[in-house]
């Protein structure tokens, strides 16, 4: 790994930041680590153990001359130091932080640090805490969230390149998502942890039940042992969310007690397996079975009918990965365009402009990905076939093309996601690990489409889907602007005589022989 920052400046010398020097010393990731703390001991514990190579008790004088600034430290002095730093950072210097709320944070990154700031939370840590602490393998398989907001391209991709390399797994969010989903998986467990241990403390033999636990209870209240004072912070900085994480957790209790109370054995029974198949579902998301290698990018491209959307699914499933659907962006550009009165043709610029104005995002809904296109879920509306018409022309517009494969590459740069489109392999991911050309002959596309259409009570006809399909194909392939095309590298797989099934499991081993090459 080549070195990405010449100078790294880290503020806080803590668990966290002692461990982002320690893993960029030992991947190689920087050319000289400058540490900032105001304790004498944290300073030469940090030199002691590796994690810088030299200490200042000069904020400024630290920061001053670095390419990558490293904020480490409680959610509620983050603000005080960026503003403080400002007049210290270099133009084309990325500033960045590890606080885990992010609402309030970003908005005074851009205040203070309007071109440099980039809002992060590494998801990893431990009850521990200290520079003794520090790990160089803390972030390893680990998700690290980044918040950016008006970042530069430039220097937002080179920290996912550093974050990828610390071994973590990147993925971009609004602050209001990170803030949101934080308070339900991190912020929650926390608390909750702390209740259970409070409850606990004020039985009547708190002493004897240390006696009579066992993994169980250890494992509950692990993370009840950190810091109060750091953990107050947190929770009052993202107060809001918090509460209603914990109406949530309130009313499940609530439901658990009542089953037990009125003896409802089936509402326990229920109850019980709908928190063993969350359980379960966290497991394998997370370390139960083979997980992907951090970075691994898998393109599927394809005509229209093909089973891309299908198969990308599945694999993504199976995979434990993110499943990108460019066609649904496109369909929701045209969707949009359509019900603002805009026509290819006769408004391409103001297609384009409005396909880099909407926010897109895929969230699961009842275990299906779906759309959302400024808050607004569009999944069934963009399959609509007058939607599928309008998207080949609009995505041939340059500006909008332009503006989505920018979406598209933010949305790709962590890693772990199946993407597919028509151009995915050839323009939107160039260097993809994966690269999957999934086809069939027109006549089985427009049956399955046919099938696809007439099961959501459409009125249609086999001649004319495979009309409209024939002209889309011609379109797609001979447009001046990312015609569909096999990459030349990619693998190219005719489903005609292949069930679904087959073919998402001919790519989840080419995916797994991939991450072991």
């Amino acid at each position: 790994m080549s070195v990405l920052y010449e100078r790294l400046a880290i503020v806080g010398l803590g668990l966290i930041g002692g461990s982002v020097g320690l893993a960029a010393h030992k991947r190689c990731l920087v050319g000289e680590i400058v540490g900032y703390s105001r304790s004498e001991t944290s300073r030469q514990g940090a030199v002691a153990a590796g994690a810088v190579d030299q200490v200042s008790d000069d904020l400024l004088a630290a920061v001053r001359g670095a390419d990558l600034v490293y904020v480490s430290a409680p959610v509620c002095a983050i603000a005080g130091i960026l503003e403080q730093i400002a007049p210290a950072v270099s133009i084309g210097c990325a500033v960045t932080d590890a606080g885990s709320v992010k609402g309030q944070i970003c908005r005074d990154g851009a205040r203070f640090l309007p071109a440099s700031f980039i809002g992060g939370h590494p998801m990893a840590g431990s009850e521990k805490s200290g520079i003794q602490a520090s790990s160089a393998d803390l972030f390893v398989d680990r998700s690290y969230i980044l918040t950016p907001q008006e970042a530069d391209e430039e220097l937002l991709s080179r920290l996912l390149e550093f974050v990828r390399a610390l071994g973590a797994r990147p993925l971009l969010a609004t602050p209001e998502e990170h803030d949101h989903l934080v308070a339900l998986a991190s912020h929650l467990p926390h608390l909750w942890a702390a209740a259970l241990s409070l409850g606990l403390s004020r039985s009547d033999e708190p002493r004897a039940l240390a006696d009579f636990s066992g993994a169980g209870l250890r494992d509950s209240t692990r993370i009840a042992a950190s810091s109060p004072e750091l953990w107050k912070d947190i929770f009052l900085s993202n107060q809001a969310q918090v509460l209603q994480a914990c109406t949530r957790a309130e009313q499940a209790l609530a439901d658990l007690r009542q089953a037990l109370q009125s003896d409802d054995v089936a509402a326990l029974v229920g109850l019980l397996a709908q928190a063993k198949q969350f359980r379960d579902h966290l497991t394998a998301a997370g370390g139960g079975r083979d997980m992907p290698c951090p970075g691994v990018r898998v393109a599927i491209d394809g005509p229209a009918g093909a089973g891309k959307s299908s198969v990308a699914r599945d694999v993504a499933h199976e995979l434990g990965y993110t499943i990108i659907d460019t066609g649904a962006m496109y369909r929701a550009v045209a969707y949009f365009a359509k019900g603002k009165g805009l026509a290819p043709g006769l408004n391409d610029d103001e297609i384009g402009r409005l396909a880099g104005q909407l926010n897109y995002e895929f969230r699961t809904v009842e275990s299906e990905r779906h759309l959302f296109v400024d808050g607004q879920d569009v999944e069934s509306v963009v399959r609509l076939p007058e939607v599928g018409r309008l998207s080949s022309p609009v995505s041939a517009i340059p500006l909008v093309r332009h503006n989505l494969v920018i979406a598209q590459r933010q949305m790709a740069a962590g890693g772990g996601i199946v993407m597919e489109g028509r151009d995915i392999g050839t323009v939107v991911l160039p260097d993809a690990e994966v690269k999957i050309f999934l086809t069939a002959s027109p006549q089985e596309r427009a049956r399955r489409r046919y099938r696809q259409l007439r099961d959501m009570g459409l009125e249609v006809t086999y001649e004319d889907i495979l009309h409209e399909q024939n002209v889309r194909d011609q379109r797609d392939s001979s447009r001046a602007v990312a015609p569909l095309r096999r990459a030349d590298d990619a693998l190219e797989i005719c489903s005609d005589d292949l069930t679904a099934a087959q073919v998402v499991a001919q790519i989840v081993q080419i995916v797994r022989e991939r991450q072991h090459a």
